[in-house]
């Protein structure tokens, strides 16, 4: 297990911070800290399954919804015959249904 975070937002009617669970739970079942990305407005977070599969999950914070998967990078060298490829699957939530993209690539020329 890696490092763990309690994390506090700004309640603007309060005027105080309170804790999220939301939030601090991206910290518990990933890799650490989040980032937030205040351009796209998301927070990105990274995992893995040993050396071959590594995620990249992005949310949004939606008004009455709360936090939202909105979009998944997963590169997957597990399944790979011989070691060879590695397949990337790229996931976006448009207008509320899941859009898949599937690719292979050349394990060796992927992770140069």
């Amino acid at each position: 297990m890696g490092l763990t975070y309690d994390v506090y937002v700004y309640h603007k009617n309060k005027k105080q911070f309170v804790y999220s669970e939301d939030l601090a739970s991206l910290t518990r079942e990933n890799l650490g800290m989040f980032e937030v990305d205040s351009i796209k407005k998301r927070i990105m977070t990274c995992s893995k399954g040993g050396c071959c599969y590594h995620e990249t999950l992005q949310y949004q914070v939606l008004p009455k919804k709360g936090l939202v998967l909105v979009e998944e990078l997963i590169e997957d060298a597990t399944s790979a015959v011989g070691g060879e490829r590695v397949k990337v699957t790229e996931r976006k939530l448009i207008q509320g249904k899941w859009k898949e993209h599937n690719q292979y690539y050349p394990i060796d020329e992927y992770y140069k």
